[in-house]
């Protein structure tokens, strides 16, 4: 059996995962960091999250290079840690 597409051929599966990995991006970071990399208000990506609205390939490329800024910032803290107890 395979899974229903919509009409612009996305699945239903690969929406979810869509919907997760966006959603995995604001426990990282926060919620109002990634909207606003998306440039879009709270409000619209919560309907993004709640599957109201489609989260594009474009969403998905500023919402990792977000969480990749984050999580370099914070290796940069760690560093400068260490170098304090050295």
């Amino acid at each position: 059996m395979t899974e229903p597409t919509n009409r612009l051929g996305m699945s239903m599966g690969e929406k979810a995962a869509r919907v997760g990995q966006l959603r995995r991006a604001t426990e990282f970071v926060s919620r109002k960091a990634i909207a606003e990399s998306l440039g879009i208000e709270d409000r619209s990506l919560r309907a993004k999250l709640d599957s109201d609205r489609g989260i594009s390939d474009v969403d998905l490329r500023l919402a990792a290079s977000t969480v990749e800024a984050h999580a370099n910032a914070m290796l940069a803290l760690a560093a400068s840690i260490r170098e304090r107890l050295a």
